[in-house]
């Protein structure tokens, strides 16, 4: 069991019962409250990320104003809405990361009733699209917020070169860890791309080639930051737009080249195939463990994971030079 899990799970029993210009970004920032000194988790020397889309957590108001049988909203009752947030709450405690993308949170009300039932994690960022019934992305850290950037609204070209935006928002947080008497900065992108059901794949496409541009970007600004994204791209590895994000060899794809197959997170006809993914930036002061990258399913069958109809994935890396904290690392 790593450190704080047992905290988690005693805290949890008490809760709730291809465009080559330069994108022209139109970022806004948050600014964020730190944690109290007592909220930040025990040191450690590694780095573990993880994605997990929950699949649609809605609350129960009906936005949309169609929540019936077929609807896309679904409308909860108050107390499946709870249970629906425990679930999830202890699925993100199981994982038992540092910090975990989330994709389909509807909105703050839905993201709240997660955190309540989950301590240990302060830094909570949702990533709101402002559309009723929106299916959004968030960030749950166990570590401070220093920074929040959003980049939905940042300009796209598809193939044929008409312009789009991202579909959900491109949320980014940076993170300042505390390593004992050394800190290091992470930052992470969590990112939901379109989905293939009614597809624009052209729209997809876009989405990874921005989606680099802004990361490789941010990366060289920033040389000294871990830099991670994490995400449902809804595409295999070897689709074009994952091809593209990973044009250059700078942005690599978290996967155990001895065992690709633990990286799958979603059954389609039967296959399991990976499209649920973590990248991270080459280069930065940290290493992939490449045996940590694994998906996680519910215990007796592929049935995604904590209610989920994805499973969700984990990938750790190491920490190589961090630096010396500012502060002289004192008690």
């Amino acid at each position: 069991m790593r450190p704080g899990s047992r905290t988690l799970a005693l805290g949890l029993a008490a809760a709730l019962g291809a465009c080559r210009e330069p994108l022209p970004l139109a970022p806004v920032f948050d600014d964020v409250t730190r944690a109290p000194r007592d909220a930040s988790p025990p040191p450690r020397r590694t780095l573990r990320v993880a994605n997990f889309n929950v699949r649609r957590h809605f609350d129960p108001v009906c936005d949309s104003g169609r929540c019936g049988p077929g609807d896309f909203e679904a409308q909860p009752s108050p107390e499946a809405f709870a249970a629906r947030s425990l679930e999830i709450a202890r699925g993100i405690a199981q994982l038992d990361a540092d910090l975990v993308c989330l994709e389909e949170v509807e909105n703050q009300p839905a993201l709240d009733a997660i955190t309540r039932a989950l301590p240990g994690y302060p830094t909570a960022v949702l990533g709101e699209t402002g559309f009723a019934a929106s299916v959004d992305v968030a960030l749950v850290a166990r570590w401070p917020a220093r920074a929040v950037q959003r980049h939905r609204e940042a300009m796209l070209r598809r193939p044929d070169g008409s312009s789009t935006v991202f579909a959900r928002e491109f949320l980014q947080v940076d993170l300042d860890l505390d390593l004992d008497r050394e800190a290091a900065g992470v930052t992470v992108f969590c990112a939901h791309f379109r989905s293939q059901r009614n597809d624009d794949p052209g729209r997809r496409l876009a989405e990874a080639e921005g989606a680099r541009e802004i990361i490789l970007r941010y990366a060289e600004a920033a040389p000294e930051r871990i830099v991670v994204l994490a995400g449902d791209l809804n595409d295999v590895p070897e689709s074009a737009p994952l091809e593209a994000l990973g044009r250059g060899g700078r942005l690599v794809r978290a996967v155990d080249p001895r065992a690709p197959e633990r990286a799958h997170t979603y059954v389609f006809d039967g296959v399991t195939r990976a499209i649920d993914h973590v990248w991270f930036v080459a280069g930065a002061p940290a290493r992939l463990v490449p045996e940590s990258v694994s998906a996680h399913w519910q215990r007796f069958a592929r049935e995604g994971f904590a209610g989920s109809d994805h499973a969700a994935i984990t990938a750790e890396f190491e920490f190589l030079n961090p630096a010396p904290r500012s502060d002289g690392g004192g008690p």
